[in-house]
């Protein structure tokens, strides 16, 4: 079953749902003319449905379960709130991906807003001997996924992948987990111009590390090849509701240090900023430079601030002799609608205001 299909099979069982879905699709339709000249409306489309292919459809709030997802990779919840939204999604739909003797990973659900994608994975230890000694040892789970194919009616979309973020837990700080089983989160956002309505995700090995529970030191770490995981998402229709692109040709100034502002693209989960600056060397190697955001805000058109940036971020680039280049990733602790902010400002300054 399909994304929008099956978030329309379940009307009659969630009709609160679908009525708050079908009001913010409206009310982000009607404000998203005037919005001035340096913006660039990307025309990939929304999905802020939970697919799971084969699998139904997870009743919950779709921002609310994005909202775990954003926290939980994070690190950012306290213990007792994420023990009870762990508890919850364990008891949710899953979807078994891939299986053998070693290993069960199940996808606990998926979260779609243009280029980015939330989703949670729980992946079951079978090979006792892959976590022995327990009592001993905490270990630590960990997959190493990439996007293989983005495909539009069939045919391959170009992309490259931005802003990553993650995080893996286990039995000994998630109680609701078993002693075998770890649950993974991840926040990606992919770069495209296009809507494309399947992807896939490939997994080409899992690393499990252990420390040393009386010295708290690493003990070990071995890395399991996996060959031909590959997780297809069937996406279906989505709705048209766009992100936001700010392009710039600008400086920006953070702690003293200038940046050079290519552009900012705002979803709503996270904030990407796509710097550049001169290369700097010391002793043969590149300095490398980019903005930390700490002292970012962005005001909403009601005049409010929105929600905290989590501290949690992502740094991705890299440079030559003549210049570094990055994208540095924050995200929202609470989702947001992009088409919705009229401000943002970095270390006092503004860097963008909406067109009035």
């Amino acid at each position: 079953m399909r994304g929008y299909e099956a978030l329309t099979a379940v009307q009659d069982m969630d009709d609160h749902f679908l009525d708050e879905a079908v009001e913010w699709k409206e009310n982000r339709n009607k404000s998203r003319l005037g919005i001035g000249k340096r913006i660039g409306l990307i025309t990939a489309a929304v999905l802020l449905v939970l697919v799971l292919t084969g699998a139904g459809l997870r009743i919950v709030e779709p921002d609310l379960y994005a909202r775990w997802i954003m926290n939980l990779a994070d690190g950012a919840a306290r213990e007792s709130e994420a023990t009870e939204w762990v508890e919850k999604m364990l008891i949710g739909p899953r979807e078994v991906v891939y299986e053998d003797e070693s290993f069960r990973i199940e996808s606990l659900g998926v979260v779609r807003s243009s280029q980015t994608f939330l989703f949670s994975l729980l992946i079951t230890v079978k090979d006792v001997e892959l976590i022995a000694n327990k009592e001993d040892y905490i270990y630590s789970l960990s997959p190493v996924p990439f996007y293989t194919d983005c495909c539009l009616n069939g045919q391959p979309v170009e992309v490259s992948s931005w802003g990553s973020n993650g995080a893996s837990y286990n039995h000994d700080n998630m109680p609701p987990l078993a002693e075998n089983e770890f649950l993974i989160t991840e926040i990606d956002t992919i770069e495209t111009e296009a809507v494309f309505d399947s992807f896939s995700l490939e997994i080409n090995q899992i690393s499990i590390g252990a420390i040393d529970r009386q010295t708290m030191t690493k003990a070990r770490h071995i890395n399991v090849p996996m060959d031909g995981v590959v997780w297809t998402y069937q996406l279906g229709e989505s709705n048209e509701i766009a992100s936001l692109l700010l392009e710039f040709d600008s400086y920006i100034m953070e702690n003293g240090k200038t940046y050079h502002l290519d552009k900012i693209r705002i979803t709503p989960f996270n904030i990407l900023f796509y710097t550049d600056t001169e290369a700097e060397w010391a002793e043969g190697i590149p300095v490398q430079y980019y903005p930390n955001l700490d002292s970012l805000i962005i005001v909403k058109e009601d005049g409010t601030e929105v929600a905290e940036l989590l501290s949690g971020g992502h740094i991705g680039g890299g440079g030559d002799q003549d210049k570094t280049t990055y994208v540095v990733t924050k995200m929202f602790s609470v989702p947001i609608q992009p088409d919705e902010v009229s401000k943002i400002s970095l270390d006092g300054q503004i860097i963008w205001e909406k067109d009035r």
